[in-house]
């Protein structure tokens, strides 16, 4: 489950979880982008990097806390923290002269407070992590990359909000409708690939790997752990699952039945988690993808653009229908 999802749900009665999951929808983007004169490819199945983006769509207001600030609080049961857990457990990997990549990060909330140290929890584990005020220090004169600074924090300012019902809804439309239309949008800081184009361009990336075998090198190495972690971190199955299991509020809101739509969404998240676990066995064992897998992945890439695109294609159709 996604832990920014977790933290919102967990701080704002009103915003359960499986709402903020149909709110965002589903995403289909591959992008690419250069860090330390290197190429990097990453797999976003939300569709967003910044962690305040989500924040943004449905509305919640929040204001920025200074890291000074932060460690005066008396109160913090409306504090958020964002950051990376691999900069808590291992601070000593942090290079203050080198630009950090940062491609996800984790939503805590705090549970105790002093004027040297924070005591952070993630909702999904049950471990502890230690900011002390030094890190802090350390992390917010970091510059990051592509997106995400190394460490935020916030206040909700109204944690009794929520969204309406056509605001949800408006959100869900736009993220799937993007998943329909081919887009590539280029920036100074990488260039994205999105809609139906990027079941192919996955492909042709797996396979780029696989035909560089066992030769490759450290920088192989590394590109390939970031594409492939990323697609195995955040919400189950490349999200689709958090996505499925939401849909029930549309016939509960609506009496929109989308039974179908969401046994095909289910294929999609068994295949995707198919293709996870090849990888991963591969990565942790081979280090690279054989034929034989490479066309075990081909064969589950099919199923899921085929489903995929049908399934989110339909629900766009009956959502509109339902609002006539």
């Amino acid at each position: 489950m996604d832990c920014i999802f977790q933290t919102i749900a967990y701080k704002m009665s009103r915003l359960p979880y499986n709402i903020i999951a149909l709110a965002n929808g589903v995403s289909n983007t591959i992008r690419e982008t250069n860090y330390a004169d290197e190429k990097v490819r990453t797999l976003d199945g939300r569709g967003f990097l910044h962690s305040l983006t989500i924040y943004d769509q449905l509305g919640i207001t929040y204001e920025k806390i200074d890291v000074d600030d932060f460690f005066q609080l008396s109160s913090f049961d409306d504090i958020i923290v964002f950051t990376s857990k691999e900069r808590l457990v291992f601070p000593d990997r942090i290079k203050p002269n080198i630009r950090q990549l940062i491609l996800y990060v984790s939503s805590f909330y705090c549970e105790s407070i002093t004027s040297e140290n924070a005591a952070l929890r993630l909702c999904c584990v049950d471990d502890q992590y230690d900011l002390p005020i030094d890190l802090a220090h350390k992390m917010s004169g970091l510059e990051s990359f592509p997106e995400h600074p190394a460490i935020y924090i916030i206040r909700i300012l109204d944690r009794n909000y929520k969204p309406s019902r056509k605001k949800i809804i408006n959100n869900t439309l736009k993220k799937l409708t993007d998943c329909m239309v081919n887009a590539t949008v280029k920036n100074e800081k990488y260039i994205c690939y999105s809609g139906p184009q990027f079941y192919q361009k996955f492909i042709e990336i797996i396979e780029e790997f696989a035909n560089i075998g066992p030769n490759k090198t450290t920088k192989d190495t590394i590109e390939q752990q970031l594409f492939i972690g990323t697609l195995n971190g955040g919400g189950r199955g490349f999200y689709r699952q958090d996505f499925y299991e939401s849909l029930g509020y549309l016939k509960e809101w609506y009496h929109i039945d989308l039974e179908i739509e969401t046994n095909q969404l289910r294929l999609c998240n068994c295949a995707w988690i198919e293709i996870g676990k090849i990888l991963r066995r591969h990565q942790s064992k081979t280090g690279y993808v054989n034929e034989n897998s490479l066309n075990q992945i081909r064969n589950a890439m099919s199923v899921i653009q085929e489903n995929e695109l049908s399934a989110i294609s339909r629900i766009i159709e009956k959502i509109k229908k339902g609002f006539d």
